[in-house]
């Protein structure tokens, strides 16, 4: 998503929460583009152990087949419409015509949260940061996020506030409904369902959006995420 690009550029424990550890972490917060940057950790913090995939998973093969994979997708037509109550919209198509782009205001401090919790997360993932919230101007919260890292890539698990919107580059064959707990959600897996490129996981709430967004992570383990969030003010 344009926005998230220009905006950030930027223990194992029985129940896992937004505080990811017993201790807090020294807390980086240096003015970064634009003046503002997320709170993130001098150094990343460990939340689970082991790994995802398993240690002779062939990730290099997997890679090769996805990077072709993902030139073939280029070559196809972004899928846009409304699944599951979420508005699917071309980000590429939003360059050229912003006004399909969701609409939101602009943060302009960022502040630690504990809105979120998560009772499920991927082996070996680490916390990039403590979980925060975006604040515009007037004083409304734009968006609660936390971004987490893996051996093998990243994610972030973020909540916006307004439209249930998702700007996204999938063609039609990797979009579909399911149902997680109570909830109709649109998953857009990655090129390849072994967990190589970008794929998300997203659903409509009453006040906005809560998305698993995630690169080089396989289809279930974001869907698992999903289905383990508590979000206190979705």
């Amino acid at each position: 998503m344009r926005y998230f690009t220009a905006l950030f550029l930027l223990t194992a424990v029985a129940v896992l929460s937004a505080c990811g550890g017993s201790s807090a972490p020294a807390v980086t917060r240096s003015p970064g583009q634009g003046g503002i940057t997320p709170p993130m950790y001098d150094e990343p913090v460990l939340l689970t152990e082991g790994d995802y995939l398993p240690p002779d998973f062939p990730f290099d093969e997997i890679a090769d087949q996805g990077q072709a994979l993902a030139y073939a997708d280029a070559q196809k037509p972004t899928l846009e419409g409304i699944i599951a109550g979420v508005r699917l919209y071309s980000v590429a198509r939003s360059f050229e015509d912003p006004s399909i782009e969701k609409k939101r205001c602009v943060v302009e401090e960022f502040r630690e949260a504990k809105d979120l919790e998560f009772t499920y997360l991927p082996g070996g993932t680490y916390a990039n940061g403590p979980q925060y919230a975006g604040i515009c101007a007037g004083g409304e919260v734009a968006l609660i996020m936390r971004e987490f890292s893996t051996k093998h890539g990243s994610f972030d698990i973020v909540f916006e506030y307004g439209e249930a919107a998702l700007g996204h580059d999938s063609p039609a064959e990797r979009v579909k409904e399911v149902t997680i707990g109570d909830h109709d959600a649109v998953v857009i897996s990655p090129v390849m369902e072994e967990g190589f490129g970008r794929g998300w996981v997203s659903y409509a709430t009453a006040n906005g959006i809560l998305t698993m967004d995630g690169r080089n992570l396989p289809t279930d383990e974001l869907v698992k995420m999903a289905g383990g969030v508590q979000c206190s003010v979705c």
